[in-house]
Parts: C-alpha cells; structure tokens; sequence
C-alpha cells in the first residue's frame, strides 16, 4: 500500500530532473522491494523555507545502520540478496 500524504497545492522544485526521477524511483522502488505484502509505504513531501523536504517510510527490513552514511554514493548497495 502506498499513502501519499500532505497533496496541497503543487510546488515547483528547481533541479536536474533525471536525477530527481532517478533518486525518487529508486528510494520508491526499494521499498517496495524490502517491505513485505501488507506493508505500508509512505511519501510525503513538506516546504521548509525555499527547501522541499521529501520523506518516503516504509514497514520494510530497513537499511543498516553503517550502510546510512553511503545511501546516495555511486554504486552503493545494503544487500544484494534480493537482486
């Protein structure tokens, strides 16, 4: 199940639209890949000042803990078990 919360007014965000695709699809696609059937995914998207501050939660297997710190480094993977 994927919530998506807060649908307000629609907002313009100023950046490189194929990383921003790339970084949402794959943040989006590992959640429904770790979080398990009946699982909840949520997305939820705030403006904090100039900034959007995009949240995604999921009821999933979660990433360890020393992986956090490398999440968006080129080429990076928790656990390829699944691939």
């Amino acid at each position: 199940m994927l919530i998506v919360s807060n649908i307000i007014t629609p907002q313009w965000i100023e950046g490189d639209r194929v990383r921003l695709a790339q970084v949402l699809s794959n943040l989006l696609n590992n959640a429904t890949k770790y979080t398990g059937e009946g699982g909840k995914i949520m997305l939820n998207v705030t403006r904090e000042g100039s900034t959007a501050v995009i949240e995604i939660r999921d009821t999933g297997i979660g990433i360890p803990a020393a992986t956090l710190p490398h999440i968006f480094d080129l080429f990076i993977q928790a656990d390829d078990s699944l691939a």
